[in-house]
């Protein structure tokens, strides 16, 4: 059985990588919050909308971040977590 290979780090502080790559990631991203969200917070929210504000929160802060002043991290990882924040604060 063949791994994945790891994910190329991207440039945070190139907002269209980082767009890209919550693009390419969307679809994983967003089993991710469907999983973790309960069925109370789903009859008010939708995970599309926790996915956007990801994808926002991505991208926002790529205007001002500086690579060599940014972590080398797993995009995913990263991705995943900011969500899991959202749906916390959802709730």
């Amino acid at each position: 059985m063949a791994m994945e290979p790891a994910p190329a780090p991207i440039r945070w502080s190139d907002a269209e990588a980082v767009a890209a790559c919550v693009e390419a990631n969307r679809q994983r991203l967003l089993a991710f919050v469907e999983h973790r969200m309960g069925p109370g917070l789903r009859q008010r929210l939708d995970p599309d909308d926790i996915v956007q504000e990801v994808s926002l929160a991505a991208v926002r802060p790529a205007v001002s971040t500086s690579d060599e002043a940014t972590p080398q991290r797993d995009p995913f990882g990263w991705l995943c977590h900011v969500a899991e924040q959202r749906i916390i604060d959802a709730c």
